[in-house]
């Protein structure tokens, strides 16, 4: 049963909290409480709302329910652990809809004891606490019901001073996160580069504007493959500014002197500006990686490298001769700037495959691919792998299709790629990883509305916030990169 108790919101009235409640009976003997507790700032009107659960047992079986959510009167919703469910972890996801748009939603692992369910507390903004006494119910099955919800068997005596699961109060969340760079494309009207900060209510700053005063105006601006050092104090473009517009160069600045950007020159049988493709720089700007010309016959794209020596770029080194496929871009470093993962592909506007390179070329390797799909996956979707990027502990993240578009990790040494988030939460794209292991990643599509955001969980999974990056109808939004403060 999932209840939105009206007792419980007026108790929280710092915040909307949001109990989801299963239970039949309140705390009885005889039948198992599954207790979810949502604690989010986001407002979440009664009149246009809904909860949604989903459990995954053990052998892979999946069991939901949903309820709209009235003004007067809460929905409720029975969801306790069916028979054969014994041992074993048990996924649970619970969202809160408005509009049938996805505004919160928070995944947790518990284990099925055969007929009963732990209660489990469920928090998407905060730590949060609740508690239930383990009840068995022998035999139970999924069951929907209505009616009027019992009171919960215990709250927090002050909801906002939740603790942790080790009973450690949490420290308060920092004012800022990190930053993202995003790109935005209007037919007619130019690609813009902009930057925003990852904490709550942060406004969107165009970087193409301060470009635009640095280097003057162009008819069609065209800034993009925005990219941040691994650290963070240095950035990285294409911008088709000052001598370089109408063809867009590599820039590289400090981070925080977006006015400071210049154009890179590279050694080739002269010195000639850079304005190829993705580029991506090391910690102490002395490191660039970029898709660029094919460097052997059959391919069509190929990554090279250049490094910053006695204050000059080198000679141009190609890394991904040894790749089977003829298109190798979009690369990223990894936080020791020992490898690359990029997209490899047969074709040039699709990503298709991941593959990884040492720095110094050998080592080369597919990692995955979109027709092998992991284990147990029926997949829906087999087009393509996007976006993929390292994680702190070496694990690779990103984007694919297989069973709606959603956020898979591959650990270092694993075989197959474990889903970031619940199977419940998806329509997620283009992910990025701050040092720090939160994730970030555009939810909806970018081409269209209803207006895209970028979602930032953290290391848990747990959404954090949204934020808004200015959508116009219309407006093609990618995300670039993103890195700490």
């Amino acid at each position: 049963m999932i209840g939105h108790r009206r007792a419980v919101r007026s108790a929280c009235r710092a915040v909307a909290c949001w109990a989801v409640l299963g239970s039949v009976a309140g705390c009885s003997d005889d039948l198992t409480q599954l207790m979810l507790v949502l604690d989010t700032e986001l407002d979440v009107p009664d009149e246009a709302s809904s909860l949604r659960v989903q459990v995954t047992g053990a052998s892979g079986r999946t069991y939901e329910a949903t309820a709209e959510l009235a003004a007067l009167r809460p929905a409720t919703l029975a969801l306790v652990a069916p028979p054969g469910e014994s041992g074993g972890d048990v996924s649970v996801i619970v969202e809160v809809q408005r509009d049938g748009v996805r505004v919160a939603s928070r995944s947790v692992a518990t284990s099925f004891v055969e007929g009963h369910v732990k209660a489990v507390p469920v928090c998407v903004s905060r730590a949060c606490t609740t508690s239930c006494p383990e009840q068995s119910a022998p035999g139970a099955a999924m069951n929907d019901w209505s009616g009027t919800p019992p009171m919960p068997c215990a709250l927090p005596a002050d909801p906002d001073a939740g603790v942790t699961g080790d009973g450690a109060t949490p420290p308060p969340p920092p004012d800022s996160l990190g930053q993202v760079l995003f790109v935005q494309q209007l037919d007619g009207t130019g690609i813009f580069l902009n930057r925003i900060e990852i904490r709550e209510g942060a406004a969107v700053e165009r970087l193409s504007d301060v470009y635009e005063a640095t280097f003057g105006d162009v008819e069609y601006p065209d800034d993009r493959d925005g990219a941040l050092s691994p650290d963070g104090r240095w950035t990285i473009a294409k911008l088709g500014r000052g001598e370089c517009s109408g063809w867009g160069c590599f820039f590289i600045g400090p981070s925080d002197e977006p006015a400071a950007m210049s154009p890179v020159r590279v050694r080739f049988t002269a010195d000639t500006y850079m304005h190829e493709l993705h580029p991506v720089v090391g910690n102490d700007a002395d490191l660039i990686v970029w898709e660029g010309a094919p460097a052997v016959d059959g391919h069509e794209a190929d990554l090279w490298l250049t490094r910053l020596v006695d204050e000059e770029w080198t000679m141009p080194v190609a890394l991904t001769g040894a790749s089977t496929y003829p298109f190798n871009k979009m690369p990223r470093l990894s936080p020791d700037q020992r490898s690359v993962v990029f997209s490899c592909s047969t074709e040039l506007y699709s990503f298709d495959r991941i593959c990884e390179i040492a720095i110094d070329g050998t080592g080369y390797r597919e990692v995955l691919a979109p027709d092998r799909p992991p284990s147990g996956v029926l997949a829906e979707d087999t087009s393509s792998l996007d976006s993929p990027r390292y994680e702190p502990d070496g694990s690779i993240l990103f984007a694919a299709a297989w069973t709606g578009r959603q956020l898979w990790r591959l650990r270092p040494g694993a075989d197959e790629p474990e889903r970031v988030l619940g199977p419940f939460d998806e329509d997620l794209s283009q992910p990025c990883v701050l040092p720090s292991g939160h994730v970030l990643a555009l939810r909806g599509s970018p081409t269209s509305p209803p207006a895209p955001t970028i979602d930032v969980f953290d290391p848990d999974g747990q959404l954090l916030m949204q934020l808004d990056v200015d959508y116009v109808e219309g407006q093609y939004t990618w995300i670039n990169d993103c890195g700490p403060p």
